[in-house]
């Protein structure tokens, strides 16, 4: 009841709304009061203030399925419930365009080389981390991952040689008990003379 007074009285939402928000969310078999409420907050923040332009906005949603869909080859078919939902969850949720979703979707493809709505959904949970809000912010990101991925392989590259361009002690063969024995040294030549001797 507090959840639906907060939404009366705090998000300006009418009766009509609050009911096709109640309805929207169970059809996507979200009945999650955090999920309703994270629905509610993100439709106030886009003004949403009635049922039209909330299933306007549902209507982009399920665009935005079928763009996800695309992006990933799943064509020819309808979005599943649980694809919906994660969509859902990207739009809603976590407020990101269509362009970072499908540049989510794109670096999914590439990394597995298969469609996972799961690993698009560590992409943006990560993103979201970050506080990415749009593609420059993602372009920052990946700079300061490559200097960072630059700077670790410097440094790895310094541990595996010494000042004089020589490998490091510690990078030389170990002494451990699998290598302490004696090598065999066979004269191969002799062996094989013996060989045609007898």
């Amino acid at each position: 009841m507090n959840s639906v007074f907060f939404f009366y009285d705090t998000l300006q939402m009418s009766v009509d709304l609050i009911e096709y928000l109640f309805e929207y969310c169970v059809s996507l078999g979200k009945k999650n009061m955090r999920y309703i409420e994270a629905v509610a907050i993100s439709w106030a923040e886009k003004g949403i203030k009635t049922v039209s332009a909330a299933k306007t906005l549902n209507a982009i949603y399920s665009d935005n399925c079928y763009s996800v869909l695309k992006a990933f080859g799943l064509t020819g078919r309808q979005p599943a419930k649980s694809e919906v939902e994660y969509v859902s969850t990207w739009s809603l949720s976590y407020g990101y365009t269509l362009e970072l979703i499908l540049e989510a979707c794109n670096r999914t493809i590439k990394t597995i080389h298969q469609p996972s709505f799961e690993y698009a959904d560590s992409i943006l949970r990560r993103w979201k981390a970050s506080g990415v809000k749009s593609m420059d912010d993602v372009k920052v990101l990946d700079a300061k991952r490559e200097k960072a991925v630059t700077k670790a392989e410097n440094i790895a590259s310094k541990k595996n040689y010494d000042g004089t361009g020589n490998k490091s002690a510690a990078n030389r063969p170990s002494s451990n008990k699998f290598t302490r024995f004696d090598q065999r040294t066979y004269d191969y030549d002799a062996l094989e003379e013996k060989l045609f001797n007898s």
